[in-house]
């Protein structure tokens, strides 16, 4: 996993956008897809972000993921859609266990050891979409993700 870069009080980045980490420009590209959405203002780093790359795209032609810094490198399974299916699979398993309990617990409820309370059925199903995990250490690692994870 890359290194996410220093962000101000605000989750702002604190470095120009051609310095940001691959999962830094995915985080930052969900958020100016958000906002756009939503009909929201793009906040100055995300327009500059934008703007550049687009006046690249436009000026140079070529891969507008390339410009955007959404190219994986050479040889990586770790495209965009991955790391956003990821993202999902993360949010829904910590999700699941917050109204189970225990990661245990909630691994044993996943696998369908033991039955799911009727209050965390719908998070059970949004989480049924994905790989069952095969260990408890997987809620950990998704913790982990999410914290790195800001919007």
């Amino acid at each position: 996993m890359s290194t996410t870069v220093a962000r101000n009080a605000f989750g702002h980045f604190l470095v120009p956008p051609e310095d940001l980490s691959y999962d830094d420009r995915v985080a930052l590209c969900d958020a100016v897809i958000a906002a756009l959405q939503a009909s929201s203002p793009l906040n100055p780093y995300q327009r500059k972000w934008l703007g550049d790359a687009l006046h690249q795209f436009r000026t140079q032609g070529g891969d507008l993921a390339r410009h955007l810094g959404l190219r994986p490198v050479r040889g990586s399974k770790r495209t965009a859609a991955a790391t956003h299916a990821q993202h999902e699979r993360d949010q829904a398993l910590i999700r699941l266990q917050v109204a189970i309990g225990p990661d245990a617990q909630t691994l044993r409820v996943l696998r369908g050891e033991v039955p799911c309370p009727k209050r965390a059925r719908d998070r059970l199903d949004a989480c049924l979409k994905f790989t069952v995990p095969g260990s408890v250490a997987a809620f950990t690692r998704a913790r982990k993700r999410l914290s790195h994870h800001r919007p």
